[in-house]
């Protein structure tokens, strides 16, 4: 982890806003991995989610997912 104040996660709320996910995930998220924001990009972009993600994107019902979205 670095030493930037500037790259620690200050709330969950705000790993919420960024990444698109419940305030729940955000919290394990931090808990689990770590309070860089540096780090939880490499971490989340491997996994296809990005502080860039789509709203639309993230809320597809699961339904829809295993047989494709229309």
């Amino acid at each position: 982890m670095t030493d930037n104040r500037d790259d620690i996660v200050s709330s969950t709320s705000d790993v919420a806003c960024a990444y698109g996910v419940s305030e729940g995930q955000a919290e394990r998220l931090l808990s689990r991995f770590s309070r860089s924001w540096s780090e939880l990009d490499m971490l989340l972009a491997a996994n296809g989610r990005t502080r860039k993600h789509r709203a639309g994107e993230v809320e597809t019902p699961s339904a829809k997912v295993p047989y494709g979205i229309d």
